[in-house]
């Protein structure tokens, strides 16, 4: 687990500095590149510690009865689905759910919220947060956006927040 952990840092590491050194267009695509890259990257590590699960309960006598010819493999699908592949689906899931709401509210306002790599930007957070955790991370962000906006304004300055930084820490 604590690899999966560090991968992420590692990645979500990467995608803020280049955010912040890489020009908009470049960017786009970097983050797209990025996203595609990490779905691989958490079911490939799902898999492999589904491949090792089996390792381990086909090294004992006592945990081989979890496994054929002793239990149906529907057993062991519905352990390694349960424990490492549910809530990254849930992760995932919200994450395309995200991207195509920020772009879909971007373009019906003229493209007045967003910058283009954005959506991007927010779904490979999202996924990398993962279930539960991204709830937390919403609550935060939009708790983080709004205390900006409201000390921005009581200092009297109207002009609109973008939260282009906000989405990474």
């Amino acid at each position: 687990m604590i690899q999966a952990l560090i991968s992420k840092i590692v990645i979500l590491a990467i995608l803020g500095g280049a955010q912040k050194f890489l020009r908009p267009s470049s960017l786009l695509r970097f983050s797209k590149v990025i996203f595609f890259i990490s779905v691989i990257g958490i079911f490939a590590l799902s898999a492999y510690w589904s491949f090792w699960q089996y390792k381990i309960w086909d090294s004992s006598e006592f945990t081989q009865a979890f496994l054929p010819p002793h239990r149906g493999i529907g057993y062991f699908m519905s352990y390694v689905f349960t424990n490492f592949f549910f809530n990254n689906l849930i992760a995932l899931g919200m994450a395309v759910l995200a991207i195509i709401f920020a772009g879909i509210l971007n373009k019906r306002f003229e493209e007045k919220f967003f910058w283009p790599a954005e959506p991007w930007i927010l779904g490979t957070a999202v996924l990398l947060i993962g279930h539960p955790w991204l709830w937390i991370y919403f609550i935060g962000f939009f708790g983080t956006y709004l205390l900006v906006t409201i000390i921005r304004s009581l200092f009297g300055l109207r002009d609109r927040v973008s939260p282009y930084y906000f989405w990474i820490p």
